[in-house]
């Protein structure tokens, strides 16, 4: 597994996503904000937002919440 959202939802709305491979060696994930806007500005709450890492799931160390709780 390369990735999974947290937390869960339980909802069944807005749960697509697209997946994007760049040149660089990073993966882009876009995913949903399950039908709850307010996910997407909580920063512990993957839906409704574009997650990037590198191709075998690393997280890059120039992101700005790598090393960070939460």
């Amino acid at each position: 597994m390369l990735f999974r959202q947290e937390p869960k939802g339980a909802s069944g709305n807005h749960f697509g996503g697209r997946i994007v491979f760049d040149r660089a060696g990073f993966v882009y994930l876009t995913l949903g904000d399950r039908g709850d806007k307010d996910r997407a500005q909580k920063p512990d709450d993957h839906a409704g937002s574009v997650i990037r890492l590198h191709d075998d799931g690393r997280v890059p160390e120039d992101n700005p919440f790598f090393g960070k709780p939460g």
